[in-house]
């Protein structure tokens, strides 16, 4: 895999969590997680994921729903993996840490976020159902 395609793949992952571009620390050390990940999968597994790296618009729905179904665990290790060296990142702390505390905006944050994850679970069905039809 050449480094062009590795920066693809890690800038639509990057993209689809935090809504930005991806800083160049964590494209370097995204770099070198996924090429180790990659040898940890046979060349079919590797192929499913690339198509589905290329061709999905909702990376994010698409990732919640193989969660939900078992499949497409490199899309999940990859994920985790960008958030886990994204959480390193000062910028990024808002994602991970709520500096107020208030029980009406914690509750509603909770039920966003689980309203936006059911949405992204059917989302991703959809898109995985259509993809297998195609």
């Amino acid at each position: 895999m050449d480094k062009k395609e590795l920066e693809k793949e890690a800038e639509r992952i990057y993209s689809a969590i935090f809504r930005r571009n991806i800083p160049p620390t964590i494209l370097e050390r995204f770099s070198i997680v996924s090429q180790h990940l990659n040898n940890t999968y046979s060349d079919e597994e590797l192929n499913r994921y690339y198509q589905v790296i290329e061709s999905s618009d909702d990376l994010l729905a698409i990732e919640v729903a193989s969660r939900y179904l078992g499949n497409l665990e490199l899309l999940s290790k990859k994920f985790l993996a960008v958030i886990y060296l994204s959480e390193t990142l000062p910028e990024n702390q808002w994602f991970f840490i709520n500096e107020r505390s208030n029980f009406i905006i914690g509750f509603t944050n909770l039920m966003w976020g689980t309203i936006e994850t059911i949405y992204r679970v059917i989302k991703g069905l959809w898109l995985l159902r259509i993809r297998e039809h195609v």
